[in-house]
């Protein structure tokens, strides 16, 4: 199993902070120039609440609804997120 869903949280006062993997990547795309270029994101994540104890499935919602708030605002092109759950 991967990491949880909290892995992927950017840092909330540095959004492209490279000590982070959110931040690494939106980090490029502002570098690439293609921040607001992006069209749609494919999130495959998952199995790190299906298989640990905590923090589990049950509270996976509500931490998509970080992520999903982060991307709305770091990637205001992207129209489409395409969800692949484990």
């Amino acid at each position: 199993a991967g990491t949880d869903i909290s892995f992927q949280f950017p840092n909330v006062l540095a959004p492209d902070d490279l000590a982070t993997s959110y931040g690494r990547l939106l980090f490029r795309a502002r570098r690439a120039r293609v921040q607001n270029a992006v069209k749609a994101i494919f999130w495959r994540q998952g199995e790190a609440e299906a298989f640990f104890r905590y923090p589990g499935y049950d509270g996976y919602a509500p931490r998509f609804e970080v992520l999903y708030q982060a991307w709305k605002r770091d990637y205001p092109g992207a129209r489409r997120i395409y969800v692949f759950q484990n």
